[in-house]
């Protein structure tokens, strides 16, 4: 069940993902054709200076903003892959039922959302599932 809801959320996050950087970079080479029509019109007289000038800095800023969009888009699901990578980790741990000898980065980011130092002896754990635990350090 949890391996099928993980597929799911992943699967769908990673297509929407790519179906987005689609969408922009056929953007992006419309405003890159539509530059290299100007650059024509240009050079045979049928558009002045100025009006190339405006024309192809307005088409480079949607193209700036448009690749800006498709970086957030990769790094949202770069974020999801890395997710879907510790939730494998969290998984196998779980599977073996070995207890942990040493400390695993893997496991505690993806169980720990974060850790407060009350005091000298005193630590709160907030988890990942919304669960505040506070700890005294002997």
């Amino acid at each position: 069940m949890l391996d099928r809801l993980t597929n799911t959320i992943v699967g769908e996050i990673t297509d929407d993902c790519g179906r987005d950087t689609k969408e922009i970079d056929g953007s992006i080479q419309k405003d890159q054709d539509q530059i290299v029509q100007a650059l024509r019109q240009y050079q045979l007289g049928q558009m002045g200076i100025e009006e190339y000038e405006r024309s192809t800095n307005e088409l480079k800023r949607q193209i700036d903003t448009l690749n800006l969009k498709r970086a957030e888009i990769l790094n949202e699901q770069s974020k999801v892959q890395l997710a879907e990578y510790r939730i494998d980790a969290v998984k196998r741990l779980m599977q073996d039922g070995t207890m942990l000898e040493e400390f695993d980065k893997t496991v505690f980011k993806s169980l720990v959302k974060k850790m407060k130092v009350i005091n000298e002896r005193e630590l709160e754990i907030e988890f990942e599932c919304g669960i505040k635990v506070r700890e005294i350090v002997k």
